[in-house]
C-alpha cells in the first residue's frame, strides 16, 4: 500500500528508495536480517565520517549516498521478509542518529574548516555548522511527528503509530530488568525524543471523524504537508551529498550547505509548520462548532 504522496520526500521517492529497491533482493538472497542491514548502514556512515575527517569529501559524499540507500533497505527488507518489528524500527533510528552525529562532528573539525575563508573565521564556521545541525534536528524531528499525526487524522488505514510515553517507559523497565542495556539506551532516547518534539502530546485519543471530515482534513492540510515533506532527512542528506561531491572543485562548498539549512530551509520549515498548525486548528474548531450545533438542535 503506497502512502499519500503529500508526505513523501521526492528525493527519497525517486532516488534513494528506488536504488534501495534494486539492492534489497540481493540482501534477501544473502539472508541478511533487517537489523544486520541497519548495522551495515551504521558502518558505512561511520566510514563516511572518517573520510570527512580526513578531508576526503568526494569519497565521503559517495559513502554517505550509499549509507542513505542502505538506510532505506532495512525497512524494505523487513517488509519483504515479514520481519518487521518496533524494536527494529527503533534500532534503525538510533543508528541513524549515531552516524549523522559523527559526520557532522568530523566535518566541524576536519582540516577543511581550519583555514578562514574570507572574513569567516574557523570559530564562526564551527558555530555556523552547529546551528545548521540543530536546525536539521528540529526539521526532521518535527517532520516525523507532524507526518505521523497527519496520517492518524486523515489516513488511519495506514496504521502509523508511535509508542506512547507509558509504553516506552514500560519497555525501558523490562529491558533494564533483563540487563539488555542497549535496548535501555534506545527506549531512553525514544522517551527523550517524545518530550523534545512534543509527540507525547500528539498521542491522545482521536475523535471519531466521518469520511467527509477526513476528506476535509486532507484537502486543508495537503499543501502544508507537501511543504513540510521537503524538510525531512532525505532532503537534508541530498543537499549534503551534493555539496560534499562539489568540495574538491570548490573548497567552501560545505559552507553553502550550512547556509541553505540555516536560512532558506528554516524559512520554508517555519512557513509549512505555521500553515499546518493554523489550518489544523481552524478545521478542528469548525468540526467542534458543527458538533455543538448538531447537539443543540437535537430533540430532547
Amino acid at each position: 500500500m503506497f502512502k499519500p504522496r503529500e508526505i513523501e520526500e521526492l528525493v527519497d521517492y525517486y532516488i534513494f528508495r528506488r536504488m534501495a529497491a534494486w539492492l534489497v533482493p540481493t540482501l534477501a538472497r544473502l539472508r541478511l536480517t533487517p537489523n544486520q542491514v541497519s548495522f551495515l548502514g551504521l558502518l558505512t556512515g561511520l566510514a563516511a565520517a572518517w573520510c570527512f575527517a580526513h578531508r576526503c569529501f568526494f569519497t565521503g559524499g559517495l559513502l554517505l549516498w550509499l549509507t542513505v540507500v542502505i538506510d532505506c533497505c532495512d525497512g524494505q527488507l523487513a517488509r519483504l521478509t515479514g520481519q518487521t518489528s518496533e524494536e527494529g524500527r527503533l534500532i534503525d533510528g538510533i543508528f541513524d542518529h549515531i552516524w549523522v552525529a559523527f559526520i557532522w562532528t568530523y566535518i566541524a573539525f576536519s582540516g577543511q574548516l581550519y583555514q578562514p575563508i574570507g572574513p569567516i573565521s574557523f570559530t564562526a564556521m564551527v558555530w555556523l555548522e552547529a546551528l545548521a545541525g540543530i536546525s536539521i534536528i528540529l526539521h526532521c524531528g518535527i517532520h516525523v511527528t507532524v507526518k505521523t499525526r497527519y496520517l492518524q487524522l486523515a489516513f488511519p488505514e495506514y496504521g502509523e503509530k508511535e509508542l506512547n510515553r507509558s509504553e516506552a517507559i514500560a519497555l525501558l523497565k523490562k529491558h533494564w530488568h533483563a540487563k539488555r542495556i542497549h535496548f535501555v539506551a534506545i527506549y531512553a532516547l525514544v522517551t527523550a525524543h517524545m518530550f523534545l518534539f512534543g509527540s507525547h502530546k500528539q498521542q491522545g485519543a482521536l475523535p471519531p471523524f466521518s469520511p467527509q471530515q477526513r476528506e476535509t482534513l486532507r484537502k486543508r492540510l495537503y499543501l502544508p504537508m507537501r511543504l513540510l515533506s521537503w524538510t525531512g532527512e532525505g532532503t537534508h542528506h541530498a543537499i549534503m551529498i551534493f555539496f560534499a561531491l562539489l568540495t574538491p572543485l570548490y573548497p567552501a562548498a560545505m559552507l553553502i550547505t550550512f547556509w541553505i539549512v540555516l536560512v532558506p530551509m528554516n524559512l520554508w520549515w517555519f512557513w509549512g509548520l505555521w500553515l499546518y498548525t493554523t489550518r489544523k486548528q481552524e478545521t478542528m474548531h469548525r468540526f467542534a462548532n458543527i458538533s455543538m450545533s448538531a447537539g443543540a438542535s437535537a430533540p430532547n
